[in-house]
């Protein structure tokens, strides 16, 4: 057979693969109730609103390492912005029905409040750190 006959019937193949399934995933879609259709696009919106609040605060740090930035307006604004991170990540962990690290019901004095978001600060502060340094890693091989 030749290459083209080759070629040709490989085509003819996957257009009737993809014809006859199709119908079958159109069908899965359908199924899924309207409740869970909502649930997935506040999921979704909640998801893209934290990655554009971890965006900025990368943007944050690197305004701040290039000098562009105070250190007072770096870090009133990173403080916010971390903040935002939070609640958006209890609304996504109230979303899928997992408890929040920070429930009404379970109350807090000042002193484990600020130990709790002393030890939020310096995760958020690793997880960036070590974003940087292989963000610098990668860019030193290009």
């Amino acid at each position: 057979m030749s290459s083209a006959g080759l070629v040709l019937s490989l085509v003819v193949v996957v257009l009737t693969v993809a014809f006859l399934a199709l119908p079958l995933i159109r069908a899965r879609r359908a199924a899924a109730s309207p409740s869970e259709l909502l649930h997935q696009q506040q999921r979704a919106q909640l998801l893209n609103a934290y990655e554009r609040v971890l965006l900025t605060i990368r943007e944050l740090d690197e305004d701040f390492h290039t000098g562009k930035l105070s250190e007072e307006v770096y870090t009133s604004e990173r403080a916010v912005w971390s903040e935002q991170g939070v609640t958006l990540l209890q609304s996504l962990e109230r979303l899928n029905g997992q408890p929040s690290t920070r429930s009404a019901e379970v109350p807090r004095t000042t002193e484990q409040g600020t130990q709790i978001d002393k030890e939020l600060d310096d995760a958020v502060e690793q997880v960036i750190a070590n974003y940087v340094k292989s963000r610098r890693g990668s860019g030193a091989g290009r």
